[in-house]
């Protein structure tokens, strides 16, 4: 899903706007040799009670010190729309030409959105076929976000002194980072853990065969600590980060077995859903299973990998999306939780690949 405005093949900054955090990065070279040459990760303005246009212009300042401030190249950006604005419809739709899917796909929306079909941007991916009693029918990945949300996302960059190249979608950023320059199409399982949402992604090589969102993200584990704990929701997602980022869990820890017993509950959701997710796929596309699970994004960590390991069927490992690169970046921060950067360098490397 990407909306063009320009084709221009210079470096372009690749934003991706959290509901907390923005990360930044970019890469230089061409699509088969890429070089990191800036990134930066930035607090967002807590937001209070100011109005839409208010809280804005506060998002487009910080924007704007955040590139000023870090070296990076030119105002060119390819951005995404936050999960959050991105509505996913899975529908089965018959075998059709190009041309009349593309017109079904726009009914199935008009009947599905929670929103006006006239009043969004729509896309879609081909997810593959699948046999649905006598006859094989294609499964297709509606992406839909409403035009104000858009052109709301857009008008922030725009502020911030940025020139938007093109808007692309998370789940697809988050795969080209860690498809690039890979050339087998083996068939792998990402789970990117966000703020707000996490997103379950099976693809062949680049093919995306199965996008879903889970409703368990950060910000829900930072209220159930805060609860468990009785602390303040600021003070809990200061707690609850330690022990996120944290290469192993410390049993002898009461921070450590304080937190885990708070966010238990999700965990175990986590892992049942994630579970449902590959049985899911196993029994609509009656093919293999993923080689492996890679964990990605701003709540990734080992001895959650470790742990979402003794629940699926198949190995876990917590990704790097720099591993592409010509240098793997090794400044704090950014080595010890690379996953956090999945979807800004995705970003990036879609200038290289246009």
């Amino acid at each position: 899903m990407k909306f063009s405005f320009s084709r221009s093949r210079s470096p372009a900054i690749g934003l991706h706007l959290g509901p907390r955090y923005v990360t930044l990065v970019q890469v230089a070279g061409t699509s088969e040799r890429a070089g990191l040459t800036a990134l930066a990760l930035g607090l967002l303005p807590v937001r209070g009670e100011e109005t839409d246009e208010q809280y804005d212009e506060q998002v487009a300042a910080t924007l704007k010190l955040i590139v000023s401030d870090h070296g990076f190249r030119g105002r060119r950006v390819v951005s995404c729309v936050p999960a959050d604005d991105l509505h996913l419809q899975s529908v089965r739709l018959p075998q059709l030409p190009p041309e009349e899917l593309e017109k079904v796909v726009r009914w199935e929306a008009e009947e599905r959105l929670p929103f006006p079909a006239q009043n969004a941007e729509l896309r879609y991916l081909l997810s593959g076929q699948i046999r649905q009693d006598a006859t094989v029918k294609q499964e297709v990945v509606l992406m839909a976000c409403q035009q104000a949300t858009l052109q709301r996302h857009l008008r922030v960059l725009e502020t911030a002194g940025l020139l938007p190249v093109a808007i692309d979608v998370e789940p697809c950023a988050v795969l080209r980072a860690f498809r690039h320059g890979g050339n087998d199409s083996e068939r792998i399982a990402y789970l990117h853990l966000g703020d707000n949402l996490t997103t379950v992604l099976i693809a062949d090589g680049d093919s995306i065969l199965f996008l879903k969102y889970l409703g368990c993200g950060g910000r829900e584990m930072d209220q159930a600590v805060a609860k468990h704990l009785e602390l303040d929701l600021s003070e809990a997602t200061r707690v609850r980060a330690s022990v996120t980022h944290s290469a192993a869990l410390d049993s002898q820890s009461d921070v450590h077995r304080s937190v885990i017993e708070a966010i238990r509950p999700q965990l175990e959701s986590l892992a049942s859903e994630l579970e449902l997710c590959f049985r899911y796929f196993m029994v609509t596309f009656r093919g293999q299973q993923a080689a492996k699970l890679i964990v990605t994004g701003c709540e990734a960590s080992p001895w959650l990998a470790e742990y979402l390991g003794h629940s699926l069927s198949c190995p876990v490992e917590v990704g790097n999306p720099f591993l592409a690169l010509d240098q793997v970046p090794d400044a704090p921060g950014v080595s010890e939780h690379p996953g956090r950067w999945a979807a800004a360098l995705g970003l990036s490397l879609r200038a290289l690949e246009a």
